[in-house]
């Protein structure tokens, strides 16, 4: 009898592993990202909302149209933030995400930060949440990302 139970949980689990599911819907809208995957930063990523505050609680808006950032595997990025500079490198240590704009113009514009903005990284659920901390909002911020391509 226990070789009969071993049998049916062994076909079970090659059934159940051998399924693949999709991050992509028949729309090519991305609908799951990988948090624990070390390559989940990786795609075009659009702001769709903040979470701000004026003294009080926290308060989400909603933006459209908002900017782009787009990551390459080599450790480069380009974002749609800022006419000056829109291009760089990034790198990941722990939950910190620094993006390092490498131009002169920008550094000009932001003397204290070297060109270096540095984020906590969090997600909700599908969503890439980056708290800035270089730049510090006292009552705290965010700004809300939607993976758009990978």
């Amino acid at each position: 009898m226990r070789r009969l139970w071993f049998g049916f949980f062994a076909i079970a689990f090659i059934m159940f592993g051998s399924c693949s599911a999709s991050n992509d819907n028949d729309n090519g809208i991305i609908t799951e990202v990988d948090f624990e995957s070390p390559s989940f930063l990786i795609g075009k990523w659009k702001v769709v909302g903040s979470y701000l505050s004026a003294g009080g609680p926290q308060y989400y808006v909603e933006v459209e149209d908002g900017e782009t950032l787009d990551f390459a595997s080599d450790g480069r990025f380009s974002s749609s933030e800022f006419s000056e500079c829109s291009q760089g490198t990034y790198s990941i240590d722990g939950d910190e995400l620094t993006l390092d704009y490498n131009c002169e113009a920008f550094n000009k514009k932001f003397p204290d930060l070297s060109g270096k903005f540095i984020y906590y990284i969090s997600n909700e659920t599908t969503f890439l949440l980056l708290s800035p901390v270089s730049l510090r909002c006292i009552e705290g911020c965010s700004t809300k990302y939607k993976k758009i391509s990978n």
